[in-house]
């Protein structure tokens, strides 16, 4: 199968293949292999190790010049993140991962200075999870009008007092995917011991974070933090609430399946993102 995908190095050059003049010729991301972690006879877990890819890819150029500076840009896609000991991300449709470039191998039978040329990658992921980003903004002291459904229709005869729902700080989220998944909150200044609870769980940092400032809660990476408006980044995890899984206060809490009721008091604004992760990229229409 040939599909796009691309990869990014962590200095921001970017190198798309299924172009004109890359072309993958194997669709090898869309595979998996699980460890498994075993006692005796029984399998008490599975993990994903450092996973390995070789993709082969073609190389199209229009002459001899164009040839060998393809070839070059080809042998150096990858040397800065190693260097840099920084993965570079590689997409395929809206979903991505990070890995090292740690092999490029010519086709020995092919002349680099011909207008095909054959070549290898070798790319090596640390995580070999893809995920998808899904962000839902949740604003200061406003009811989004998305959160009024039938749910909360006001009754339908009269009555003496009105029984429709006022509060206007929660709103919904919904998480269509088969598994629950981690949300990273980012929560905007000026917030005072911001809390936000999002179906049973409570995400609270027991801290303030001025105007112009916000504060992360990546609950994938297991980080607390705040950036500056100047971009500084200052270590929060000490501040969280501290909490055990699944009890109903940990910051790190994944989202569950289906929809969740996410209040707050509405004294400031934040972002949702869910970080919807996969085993290999999903299979999308239009040769990706």
């Amino acid at each position: 199968m040939i599909y796009d995908f691309s990869y990014e190095s962590s200095s921001g050059d970017l190198f798309k293949f299924g172009s004109e003049s890359l072309w993958p010729e194997d669709d090898q991301f869309r595979s998996m292999e699980y460890s498994t972690v075993s006692s005796g006879h029984r399998i008490l877990g599975f993990y994903r190790a450092i996973t390995k890819f070789t993709v082969p890819v073609t190389v199209h150029s229009d002459s001899e010049a164009d040839a060998v500076a393809k070839c070059n840009e080809l042998m150096a896609i990858g040397a800065i993140d190693r260097g840099r000991l920084t993965p570079g991300t590689l997409r395929c449709g809206p979903y991505k991962t990070q890995g090292y470039i740690t092999a490029v191998e010519f086709d020995a039978s092919n002349d680099v200075y011909g207008l095909v040329t054959n070549a290898k990658l070798t790319i090596v992921m640390e995580d070999p999870t893809w995920t998808m980003e899904e962000t839902r903004s949740f604003i200061k002291n406003k009811l989004n009008s998305e959160s009024i459904d039938s749910e909360w229709l006001d009754y339908p005869r009269d009555f003496p007092y009105d029984y429709m729902h006022i509060d206007h700080s929660w709103q919904a989220i919904s998480n269509p995917g088969p598994l629950p998944c981690p949300p990273r909150i980012t929560i905007y200044g000026f917030a005072e011991n911001p809390t936000v609870r999002i179906g049973s769980n409570t995400y609270q940092v027991n801290t303030t974070v001025p105007i112009g400032s916000r504060l992360v809660i990546d609950s994938r990476s297991k980080e607390v933090y705040e950036i500056s408006r100047t971009g500084a980044l200052t270590n929060k995890l000490d501040k969280r609430r501290r909490g055990a899984k699944g009890e109903g206060a940990y910051v790190f809490e994944k989202v569950p399946v289906g929809r969740s009721l996410v209040t707050f008091d509405g004294s400031f604004g934040f972002d949702v993102t869910l970080i919807h992760e996969s085993e290999m990229p999903p299979f999308y229409t239009k040769g990706v």
